[in-house]
């Protein structure tokens, strides 16, 4: 092989580095910006999912107020029933006729019911109190969750 041929044959094979260099560089950078892509995806689902949490505990909370303040309102009603009733049944404790017996037996019937609509409420809201503690848990399986392998 005489020297023009070998000049040659190395400008080729520069030529064709030159070429493979440019072919990495790009697919470099085609899956560089894939990543970014890909980590921009993952990052609004993350962001998606935490303000779909933060919705729903916020409700769960809101939802808790107002069961606690109307449970509240029941409970001062059923007490101000509960003293009245009470008064009044020892009031007619002593009663020995017909009509005043009547009515006692309807205001202890009144009465039970009270107790009786209270005891509902108090059960929804435990009810209520359990899954806001089991949202709570969750919550905190998912932010302290590494923070317990660690210990």
């Amino acid at each position: 092989m005489d020297k023009e041929e070998l000049k040659k044959r190395m400008e080729e094979l520069g030529n064709k580095m030159k070429e493979l260099g440019e072919n990495l560089k790009d697919a470099s950078e085609t899956a560089y910006l894939k990543a970014l892509d890909a980590r921009d995806d993952i990052g609004k689902v993350m962001s998606d999912a935490q303000s779909s949490l933060s919705a729903a505990t916020e409700n769960a909370t809101m939802f808790f107020e107002r069961s606690k303040s109307k449970i509240s309102s029941e409970l001062i009603k059923a007490q101000m029933n509960i003293k009245v009733a009470q008064e009044e049944m020892s009031a007619k404790k002593y009663a020995k006729d017909k009509a005043k017996l009547e009515e006692y037996i309807k205001d202890n019937m009144e009465y039970a019911e009270t107790c009786q609509v209270l005891a509902k409420q108090l059960i929804e809201e435990s009810k209520l109190a359990i899954i806001e503690a089991a949202a709570a848990s969750k919550e905190y399986e998912e932010n302290y969750q590494d923070d317990n392998k660690g210990e």
